[in-house]
This record gives C-alpha cells, structure tokens and sequence, in this order.
C-alpha cells in the first residue's frame, strides 16, 4: 500500500502540459533549466526570464508555472491522506 503511495506521490508532479517549449520533460520538479537552478525548472526559468526582461507578459508565465506548481502539491498531498 505504501509502495502504491510513493507511486502516486511521484506521479503527482507530472504534467505534459507544464512545459510547453519542451515536449520531452513532464516532472515539475525534476527537470531540464535554463537558469542553472536544479528543482521547479519552469518556475526557475520563468522567474529568469521575467526578471531581465520585465514584461508583463514574462511575469504571467511565472503565475502560471507557480500555479502548475501549486496544484501539483496539492495533488501530492492527496495522495499522503491515508498515510498521515
């Protein structure tokens, strides 16, 4: 049973659709980045991109890797109820 969570705990942090200029990466914790940080890669590279460029439109793409994010956890956290 607590193999099965750990499964679906993992599980929880894919999304196909978090990165959408990078079709081969699904985990939103454990990616490829750009900006050098080695967890939350869209978020890492979002932040990065906003950050030079100042664009309101760089800083939605922050919102949306940080709500990506957020709702992964959440789903993770789902997953824990049983065990906690």
């Amino acid at each position: 049973m607590i193999n099965d969570q750990l499964m679906l705990l993992d599980r929880a942090f894919l999304d196909p659709l978090a990165f959408p200029d990078k079709h081969a990466f699904r985990h939103v914790i454990w990616a490829s980045s750009s900006a050098g940080q080695p967890t939350f890669p869209g978020l890492a590279d979002a932040y990065a991109s906003a950050e030079s460029s100042g664009h309101s439109s760089a800083w939605a793409k922050v919102h949306y890797h940080l709500s990506v994010l957020s709702q992964a956890i959440e789903g993770a956290a789902h997953t824990l109820v049983d065990v906690i």
